[in-house]
């Protein structure tokens, strides 16, 4: 039930009632519980809006720093391809067939992408999503196109095709790229985070609007984003190992 909350949020007992295919009744206690104990609050007064409450951020920002205390090695690397690219860099992990964005330090320019901490989103919109599918086993991959995936984000036949074409080439560069994937006009790109030798936990993106970001923004930027990704691994690794 949390994580369909935290989907949809903010959502009301019906919508969550047809969403987990459960009786009203059953939704409603279960909220008062979820409620009661702090990990949901009602965003509405009068017909109850529900969304995540801070406890839930919070207890979610510790599972982050027990991924072998993966903030603390990577924001040194995020800052520094932050001032370097003047834009915004995220840090994402993975969760299922989502991407979940754990850090973000804003760009130092005056127009600036903006998505919530916290924030969940399915694979293929995102430059950071787009990571782990070319990374995936051919079977693995294929069950994920096949699934339609939920609106805003639709997959359709065609855009599942244009990632077949599009997923060999982001493999063979080592980065992914989304031009209004996850929102129009902002660009982004994207390269792999691992933790032991090749234990993808997700992917380090740097994004900003699509005037900033054009072809030979992104191609210029690779290389930091590359060399940024590859110190917080290495990090991980010896974190790991010490």
């Amino acid at each position: 039930m949390l994580e369909e909350i935290a989907d949809r949020q903010p959502i009301g007992v019906s919508e969550l009632a047809r969403a987990l295919d459960l009786p009203k009744t059953t939704i409603h206690r279960s909220l008062q519980v979820l409620q009661k104990t702090g990990w949901i609050e009602a965003i509405e007064a009068g017909r109850p809006l529900w969304a995540l409450s801070i406890k839930a951020l919070s207890v979610g920002s510790l599972a982050v720093n027990s991924q072998g205390a993966l903030r603390a090695v990577a924001l040194p690397a995020m800052e520094s391809l932050r001032r370097a690219t003047g834009e915004t860099v995220h840090l994402n992990l993975y969760h299922r067939d989502s991407t979940v964005l754990v850090e973000r330090l804003d760009g130092l320019n005056p127009t600036r992408t903006f998505n919530a901490l916290g924030g969940t989103v399915t694979l293929h919109p995102t430059a950071s999503g787009r990571v782990r599918l070319s990374l995936m086993k051919e079977e693995e991959l294929e069950r994920y196109l096949a699934h339609p995936h939920r609106s805003p984000y639709e997959l359709t036949p065609e855009k599942a095709d244009e990632l077949r074409r599009l997923l060999p080439m982001f493999r063979d560069r080592g980065y992914t790229e989304t031009l209004g994937g996850l929102f129009e006009g902002v660009n982004a790109i994207a390269a792999p985070i691992f933790a032991g030798s090749r234990t993808l936990i997700g992917a380090l993106s740097v994004s900003a609007p699509a005037e900033r970001m054009d072809a030979e923004a992104r191609a210029g930027f690779a290389g930091l984003l590359l060399d940024a990704a590859r110190d917080i691994s290495t990090g991980m690794r010896v974190r790991r190992a010490g």
